[in-house]
């Protein structure tokens, strides 16, 4: 019985391990995702516009910022 315990407690501890990985790493991607979208926009339009106000209308982005996530 106690054998038992300590093995399922074992794959419990590597399952957990492993989940929290996977949130990181997820967290991580994202982070980098969103980084991506942004640099795309400013390469595209310039810094100075991004970090101006937005009065006017501006026309859509191009190809690369669509694929990263800005639109």
């Amino acid at each position: 019985m106690r054998q038992v315990t300590a093995q399922v407690l074992q794959t419990r501890g590597s399952l957990v391990s492993v989940e929290m990985r996977m949130l990181t790493l997820s967290v991580v991607l994202g982070i980098v995702q969103i980084i991506a979208a942004s640099h795309a926009a400013s390469l595209q339009r310039g810094y100075r516009w991004t970090a101006s106000h937005r009065d006017e209308k501006v026309e859509p982005l191009g190809v690369w910022p669509a694929v990263a996530g800005v639109q």
